[in-house]
Formats: structure tokens, sequence, C-alpha cells
């Protein structure tokens, strides 16, 4: 009788172990929140840069020129350091794009975009290209625009 009851107890528990995995794994899979697939490129996430799709598509269509801007600065990536960026990852978080949105918005007044200026300033970015350290890239072109913008 001992031993039935031991062999009893431990099926139990081996029986409780094995239920409450698969409970596990149940709430793990049909619960979960991303859907299952092998392709990553069909999940949406649900903030970029803390903002919401939502948002971010709401900022590019009362910004045409800000997304003017990130297709610049997505090309540069793309043609100087081979990194493919869309306009919706640059804005949400290149600081090159930053920078050189921030440079439009000062020159709102004479043109914006259009601006010869702005025009000047990408190409002054594009010169300084480094791919490793954005900052440093800011930093060098800032430097070659305050000789160049100052000079006169």
């Amino acid at each position: 009788m001992k031993v039935r009851l031991q062999k009893m107890f431990i099926a139990g528990g081996a029986m409780t172990m094995l239920l409450s995995s698969s409970l596990t794994f149940a709430n793990m899979t049909m619960f979960s929140r991303q859907p299952q697939t092998d392709n990553y490129s069909l999940i949406k996430p649900d903030r970029i840069a803390g903002e919401t799709p939502e948002t971010l598509e709401a900022y590019k269509r009362g910004c045409p020129d800000c997304v003017k801007v990130a297709s610049d600065v997505a090309q540069m990536r793309t043609q100087f350091c081979r990194t493919k960026n869309t306009v919706n990852t640059v804005i949400a978080g290149d600081p090159i794009y930053g920078y050189l949105n921030g440079i439009r918005m000062v020159l709102q007044s004479r043109g914006g975009y259009a601006s010869p200026v702005y025009s000047t300033a990408r190409q002054v970015l594009e010169a300084n290209v480094d791919c490793q350290d954005s900052q440093n890239w800011i930093d060098r072109s800032q430097r070659v625009m305050n000789g160049q913008f100052n000079a006169g």
C-alpha cells in the first residue's frame, strides 16, 4: 500500500509538472501579442522611437519638407555608408536628420528646403561623411560651414 501511494504521488507530481508546462507553453503561444511568423518584415512594431506609426505618418503629412530632408539623409546613408535606411527610420532616430532638418528650419524664411544655403549645407555633409560616428560627421561639417558662411 505504501509503495502504491508513493507511485501515485510521483505520477501525480509528474502529471502536474506536465500540465503546468503545457499550459505555460499554450499561454506563450496562444496569447502572445506578436504574430508568429518567420518573416519579421510582416511584424509591425507598436512604436517607432517612442511614437506610434500613426503619429509618425501625421508628422510626415504635416511636414513634406521634413520628408524631403529625411530622404536626402537616407540617400546619403545608402550611397556612402552602404546602409539601407527608410524615411521612417531616419526621422525616428538619425542624428544627421536632426541636424540637417534644423538647418532647413532656420532657413525657412529664405526658402527652407529649396534654399541654396540648404543645398550647400547638404553638400558639405556629403563631403564630410563619417559612417561610424554621426557626431564627428556633424562636427566636421559644422566647422566647414562656419568657415564657409561666416567668412564674409
